[in-house]
């Protein structure tokens, strides 16, 4: 929406909000019509309606094809071949390893390139916010302790909250 700049006030359009919790509701803009639901039975509900084009493919195999292209490492300028690294964790690191992540550049390879098997292994910003990776990363370990954490970050994020190893030490 641009900050919303693209809705005018004067003339909004027609939003249809669909969440589980009601106190949701037209918090960020006001909704023409709320519906408290969970979304996945919504859209289970209404495909129900269309069951006579349920078996069609609707272009899914072409764009199922065109993704897993995408995701053909393409080479990449300098030493650090990035697209390697990634392919690498996802290819060494296990199911339930925990990647987390800041708002650099270098997580579009990992967005692009790596694969997450299971729920809850990816800790990364939704406002992309600089820095996140780090502290993301330490408290994913204090949560799951078992399991393996992995933070990316560049040098950008990583200088914005280094002082977070410190913390740990401390704590």
């Amino acid at each position: 929406t641009q900050d919303f700049t693209l809705i005018d006030p004067r003339s909004p359009p027609t939003i249809i909000q669909i969440a589980p919790d009601g106190d949701v509701a037209s918090r960020v803009y006001p909704a023409t019509l709320s519906i408290t639901a969970r979304p996945g039975d919504v859209l289970a509900g209404l495909l129900s309606r269309f069951s006579d084009r349920g078996n069609a493919d609707r272009g899914a195999a072409a764009a199922r094809a065109e993704y897993e292209a995408w995701q053909t490492p393409q080479d990449t300028p300098g030493a650090v071949q990035l697209e390697q690294v990634i392919l690498w964790l996802r290819d060494n690191a296990g199911p339930d390893t925990i990647l987390t992540n800041g708002a650099g550049n270098y997580a579009a390879f990992l967005h692009r390139y790596y694969r997450f098997r299971q729920r809850g292994t990816q800790v990364a910003p939704t406002s992309g916010s600089m820095g996140y990776g780090l502290p993301a990363a330490v408290a994913a370990k204090l949560r799951r302790p078992d399991q393996t954490v992995i933070c990316l970050a560049g040098d950008g994020c990583l200088q914005m909250t280094i002082q977070e190893l410190s913390t740990a030490r401390q704590y």
